[in-house]
């Protein structure tokens, strides 16, 4: 019996569900990342702003409870 022959380009991905480092250290640079441009473009706008809209979700979530 032979075996279907599978054409893979790319590497298959593992869908484990772990952390590696690398995709730590992306986070870790995303999130600094936001947080450098908040503070030197937004001027600390972001947190107020998405704190907001948080409570506006939240009010919105309550009101279909």
């Amino acid at each position: 019996m032979t075996r279907p022959f599978r054409l893979y380009l790319l590497p298959r991905p593992r869908l484990d569900g772990r952390m590696t480092n690398r995709l730590a250290i992306w986070l870790v640079l995303l999130l600094a990342a936001f947080v450098a441009l908040d503070h030197f473009v937004l001027g600390w706008g972001a947190p107020v702003y998405l704190g907001r809209k948080f409570m506006e979700l939240i009010q919105y979530i309550a009101f279909w409870r």
